[in-house]
């Protein structure tokens, strides 16, 4: 059961430090002078294009494994819920 929470996390981790690590990648690159060269627009393209790929996994992959792990959680304490119930009304019908 942790293994799943495990990889939302180191998931969610490597987003949100992929994300910021980028736009600040991108931000130096606006600052400085000597980016404006063809190796510059290369870098902020790059940069770019990972911070936008960063975004979808942090909002759409992480959601979608966090669903994941909550639908299977439900999933086991609908089947704990049942048996409780199936033993206690065979209990019930016993001992009345």
């Amino acid at each position: 059961m942790y293994q799943p929470i495990l990889v939302a996390a180191i998931t969610f981790l490597i987003t949100i430090l992929g994300t910021i690590a980028n736009v600040l990648v991108l931000l130096a690159a606006f600052r400085m002078s000597s980016m404006s060269s063809s190796f510059g627009i290369i870098t902020k393209n790059q940069a770019v294009c990972n911070t936008i790929m960063c975004l979808i996994f942090l909002l759409y992959v992480c959601p979608m494994q966090l669903r994941a792990i909550i639908l299977a959680s439900n999933k086991e304490m609908h089947e704990v819920l049942k048996k409780r119930k199936k033993t206690t009304s065979s209990v019930l019908f016993v001992s009345s």
